[in-house]
């Protein structure tokens, strides 16, 4: 599934070692991948990619900021009730952001 991400909005302390980390994590990516991402994303340049849509809420959890090419809104709906359920409310909030711009 092709998404762009837009920024990285993690808690305050997060600095770009954090978000590489993160994005090795969730994704799976190499180093030198993950660090291409977040420097573009960290230089304001949206960036494009493709991942599993199980990926997406996990990337949003970490505190990047998704926009999707595709229709996502209903399986959005379903990780937005999910994350709800889960007491997850920032990630929830980042979620719902998304969704708005679908």
């Amino acid at each position: 599934m092709k998404i762009t991400i837009e920024q990285y909005n993690g808690p305050a302390t997060d600095g770009k070692i954090t978000a590489i980390k993160s994005m090795r994590e969730v994704t799976g990516l190499g180093l030198k991948e993950s660090k291409e991402i977040v420097d573009n994303i960290w230089a304001g340049s949206p960036t494009d990619m493709n991942i599993n849509k199980d990926q997406i809420p996990k990337l949003v959890e970490k505190g990047f900021i998704i926009e999707s090419n595709q229709d996502l809104f209903q399986s959005g709906i379903n990780i937005l009730v999910s994350l709800l359920n889960e007491k997850k409310f920032k990630a929830a909030t980042q979620m719902m952001n998304v969704l708005t711009k679908l």
